[in-house]
C-alpha cells in the first residue's frame, strides 16, 4: 500500500502569520489550517490522479476507485491518500488479439505480447501458457497503481500542488479570520 501525505507542520505561511495566530486562538487557527490542508490535499489528489492516468494508461475512474483518502482534522492537520490494489492484467489496456499474440498498451505504450491470448470468459484478461501443455496459464500484468503513485511524475504533481495550494489556502483562510 502506498501513501502520499500533506502535513502542515510549519513553513513560510505560518511564520508570516505567527502574531495574528496568537491573537485569534489555537482552536480557530487549527480549524482554518485543517480547511487549508483539505483543500490542498484534494487538489493534489486530483493532480496525482491525472498524472497516474497519463503514466499508466488506466482510466480515471479505475484509478480513483483504488485510492482512499483520510482528510485532515483540526487535531491531526494531515491529509493522506493511500493507493491499494494489485498488478493490473494487460487486458485492461485496450487489448486486442493479433496474429502474433495479444496487443495492449500498458503505460500508454502499445506492445505485442508474443504467444499470449485473450480469454473473453475471464473478463478479457490476457494469458500465456506456462509450458507445452494446455494448462497452467499465467496472467500478464501491467502497472500497479499503489507502486506507480510513489514514483515519477505522479509524485512530483502531488508535491508541487500540495505545497503551493496549501500555503496559499492557509493565507486565505487566516485572512478570513482576521477581518
Amino acid at each position: 500500500m502506498a501513501e502520499a501525505t500533506v502535513t502542515l507542520a510549519g513553513g513560510n505561511a505560518i511564520r508570516q502569520m505567527a502574531d495574528k495566530l496568537r491573537r485569534i486562538g489555537e482552536r480557530e487557527a487549527r480549524e482554518a489550517a485543517s480547511r487549508a490542508v483539505n483543500r490542498g490535499g484534494d487538489m493534489a489528489k486530483t493532480a496525482m490522479t491525472r498524472e497516474l492516468v497519463r503514466a499508466t494508461g488506466i482510466n480515471y475512474q479505475k484509478v480513483k476507485t483504488v485510492m482512499t483518502t483520510r482528510r485532515s482534522l483540526p487535531a491531526t492537520l494531515s491529509y493522506t491518500v493511500e493507493g491499494r490494489g494489485n498488478e493490473t492484467n494487460v487486458g485492461l489496456f485496450k487489448a486486442r488479439q493479433v496474429k502474433r499474440g495479444a496487443s495492449a498498451a500498458p503505460w500508454n505504450k502499445r506492445k505485442i505480447f508474443r504467444k499470449s491470448f485473450i480469454v473473453p470468459a475471464f473478463g478479457g484478461k490476457v494469458y500465456v501458457r506456462r509450458g507445452a501443455e494446455r494448462f497452467p496459464l499465467k496472467g500478464l500484468f501491467g502497472p500497479n497503481i499503489a507502486r506507480e503513485m510513489r514514483k515519477g511524475e505522479p509524485l512530483n504533481a502531488w508535491d508541487r500542488t500540495a505545497q503551493n495550494v496549501t500555503e496559499r489556502r492557509l493565507l486565505h483562510e487566516l485572512g478570513r479570520l482576521f477581518k
